[in-house]
């Protein structure tokens, strides 16, 4: 009989969904999206230096994850994802014409974004974002043509905290939403605890993300 019961309310809650969660004043809204996301990027850690010698340059990473969106209505939704980040910076000794160096630097990151939404040019969603985040650090090395260490825990914070701020658009498929954005991401705190200058996380970087709607996913199954 208990059996029967879980049947019965599993049964009326799918029959209850729908792609919308709820609705105000006679209009639905409310959804809940969730798909990977793919990127590329640009970074530096700021006035990071060994000697005078040496010159900050971009190095190009990745990043690889999951996100998740909830929206409140049809413009304003929030955004949080779990990301594989490989970044750092490339190091240019301008005294030494065939030196290469890069620290290489591995997180884990955790953003909290809100996203503004508006339909122009028949796309779905042109949308602008912003919020904070958060990246844990899980590894790194420094790599030349010479030498390859790993950072060590002496001077390396584990942490990353600092502002994200981005825009991006979205296109409706037959199942779920393509998307691209481009973020800008500003460290707060120093990535190396040092007497020398601020030396603090910034980047750039292109994401290629699909969603699709989860309640709709769900339904279908």
């Amino acid at each position: 009989m208990k059996k029967v019961y879980l049947i019965t309310i599993l049964l009326f809650f799918c029959h209850s969904l729908s792609a919308q969660l709820f609705k105000i004043a006679g209009h639905e809204i409310g959804f809940i999206y969730v798909g990977p996301k793919l990127g590329m990027n640009f970074s530096k850690i700021t006035n990071w230096t060994e000697s005078g010698n040496f010159q900050n340059k971009s190095k190009i990473g990745y990043q690889l994850g999951a996100i998740g969106e909830i929206g409140i209505t049809n413009r304003l939704s929030f955004q949080t994802e779990l990301t594989f980040i490989s970044n750092g910076t490339k190091l240019d000794d301008t005294s030494a014409a065939n030196f290469d160096a890069k620290i290489k630097t591995k997180y884990i990151g955790i953003p909290l974004l809100a996203r503004m939404s508006f339909n122009v040019l028949g796309l779905r969603k042109v949308y602008a974002m912003g919020g904070s985040y958060q990246n844990i650090r899980t590894g790194g090395s420094l790599v030349s043509n010479e030498y390859n260490e790993p950072l060590n825990s002496d001077g390396w914070r584990s942490i990353d905290w600092g502002l994200m701020l981005g825009a991006g658009a979205e296109y409706p498929l037959k199942e779920g939403n393509i998307g691209l954005d481009l973020r800008y991401e500003m460290g707060f705190l120093d990535a190396h605890i040092s007497d020398a200058a601020k030396n603090r996380h910034r980047s750039f970087s292109f994401n290629l993300v699909y969603k699709f709607d989860i309640v709709d996913f769900l339904l279908k199954l």
